[in-house]
């Protein structure tokens, strides 16, 4: 059997762990025998046999899931054209998942400004905050390194490598290689982080 792991968040239970992270509350005993914990499971401290907030756990991942982990860890989502309009087929709204929803979420997440959505203030991209800047040589490489943080940040990437940020006029535009969470590396490719 395969596994990933999980962060314990506060408040948590395994049934609520299970949902958020399988899939289905009816896991939890999954998570419970492969971490070998005993009740009450979670707590604010730790204690032998019990997770505290904030630890991290071992989740099975059975063959099925792992045939199938590689699109459904990536999720659905509507799909946005370049410009961030929803898409329709005229009757409804298309979808998008697997890693392209992976690639989408990640060309949003790097053109929102961070603390600029009022319930979600830390989703976004600090590279907004270089518009005006005058150091032209430091620009994109600062941009680079905010677009990195950025990236990271969702919790479908494990890690971004070949991250490289060009500036064009008054335009950024990365290219970078993905390493997600399951499957394969993806590449990603953004024009108009800044423009």
């Amino acid at each position: 059997m395969a596994w990933r792991s999980a962060t314990v968040k506060y408040g948590d239970t395994l049934q609520r762990l299970a949902l958020r992270e399988l899939g289905s509350a009816e896991r939890w005993p999954d998570i419970a025998l492969l971490n070998g914990l005993i009740p009450p499971y979670c707590a604010e401290l730790a204690d032998n046999g019990v997770a505290a907030y904030g630890d991290t756990l071992l989740l099975p991942i059975y063959q099925a899931d792992a045939l199938a982990a590689a699109d459904d860890v990536f999720l659905t989502d509507l799909q946005l054209d370049e410009n961030g309009f929803l898409h329709s087929d005229g009757e409804d709204l298309l979808t998008v998942s697997g890693v392209a929803n992976l690639r989408q979420a990640l060309a949003v997440r790097v053109v929102v400004p961070k603390r600029s959505l009022l319930f979600h203030p830390d989703y976004g991209c600090w590279a907004f905050t270089l518009i005006g800047s005058v150091n032209r040589n430091a620009l994109a490489q600062l941009a680079g390194f905010y677009i990195q943080a950025a990236l990271l940040e969702d919790p479908r990437v494990q890690s971004v490598a070949n991250l490289t940020p060009t500036l064009i006029n008054d335009s950024i535009t990365v290219q970078a290689q993905i390493v997600p969470v399951s499957g394969e590396a993806v590449a990603f490719q953004r024009a108009g982080v800044l423009g």
